[in-house]
């Protein structure tokens, strides 16, 4: 089944997206690492794509995980 969310959001001029109701932050474009204008790295170069990420003055980046999306984060 194909759900659909709705999300109140802004978009920053610092390359992020704020979620309005939780207050998380994204990145606001996809990441092409290794400059082949694709992001398809697996899960380990994600995660060290965003423990090296430098982004909006900020240096503590996460990738989200099964919890995160299952609405299980803490």
């Amino acid at each position: 089944a194909i759900s659909e969310y709705t999300v109140a959001a802004t978009v920053s001029g610092d390359g992020t997206v704020s979620d309005d109701c939780t207050g998380l932050v994204w990145q606001n474009n996809t990441a092409d690492v290794n400059g082949d204008g694709g992001f398809s790295i697996g899960w380990y170069g994600a995660l060290a794509y965003c423990e090296n990420l430098m982004l909006a003055g900020h240096d503590d980046w996460r990738l989200p995980n099964l919890d995160f999306r299952r609405g299980e984060t803490r």
